[in-house]
């Protein structure tokens, strides 16, 4: 279970460290590779360009390829790498939410450690004692890994409505101040709801109205029934990023250039 600063309880599948594994092996070979087809060229290339040169060219594609890539990979693609996402994998952080570059740096260089220095070893312990299965890298970071819900991506068309007669409300909602994991948030639980105890349905219908008022800086109205609201929600997020996607957060109060009025 993750739970979010706004206190949601979102009850994630960790990835175990098979999988974690097994995705790391794809994204080692797929690195190898890269440098291959990088590197070999360059010593055939060695007789006709300066040595210094083929010496710095290749120490900057291996920094490049074995730290930088993987990072970017994670910050541009939602926390998924290449061997993540056949794994159906992603690295969020602690909180619930999207990596950012400070998360992905820190798991990217962290990872000479406790992955390739020791063969693994200390990722494999330290995850075993992580009781979110997190190695040194994502405890330094605040990250952690976890499966993505089948059927449940940010790919999936599927269109939501506002009920009948709230669309002028549901235009009102200051939507553009969520980002693409609040969007996503919003959506996948409201997909998955059905199969939710009722319980459990309740908690986290409420922790994700609670996240979303302090995300939006409005309160929900008394009356109306908190899945309305996310649907309300989830409804101007849609039409606002048919639109015009939005690229950053903004702070309660703040303005977007462009936003219509």
């Amino acid at each position: 279970m993750v739970v979010t600063r706004d206190a949601v309880a979102l009850h994630l599948e960790l990835a175990g460290v098979p999988a974690r594994a097994f995705a790391r092996l794809i994204d080692s070979i797929a690195q190898v590779l890269l440098l291959f087809a990088v590197l070999i060229p360059l010593t055939f290339a060695g007789g006709e360009v300066d040595d210094t040169a083929v010496i710095i060219v290749s120490v900057v594609t291996v920094f490049l390829v074995v730290f930088v890539v993987p990072a970017a990979f994670e910050v541009l693609w939602q926390g998924r790498t290449p061997g993540k996402a056949a794994l159906g994998l992603a690295v969020t952080t602690v909180e619930g939410g999207r990596v950012g570059v400070r998360h992905a740096a820190a798991r990217s260089m962290l990872a000479r450690v406790d992955l390739y220095a020791t063969t693994g070893l200390v990722a494999i312990v330290v995850a075993g004692a992580s009781r979110r299965g997190q190695r040194l890298g994502d405890l330094v970071a605040g990250t952690t890994v976890g499966r993505r819900p089948r059927g449940f991506t940010e790919d999936r068309p599927v269109r939501f409505d506002p009920p009948q007669g709230l669309a002028g409300f549901a235009s009102t909602l200051p939507v553009e101040r969520l980002d693409a994991a609040d969007h996503l948030l919003v959506r996948d639980l409201l997909l998955r709801a059905d199969g939710l105890e009722i319980g459990a349905r309740r908690r986290l219908v409420d922790g994700v109205v609670t996240l979303v008022e302090g995300r939006m800086g409005v309160r929900r109205p008394p009356r109306l029934d908190p899945e309305t609201f996310l649907v309300c929600v989830v409804a101007s997020s849609q039409r606002l990023r048919a639109d015009r996607p939005p690229r950053r957060r903004l702070r309660p109060g703040a303005r977007a250039k462009g936003t219509r009025r």
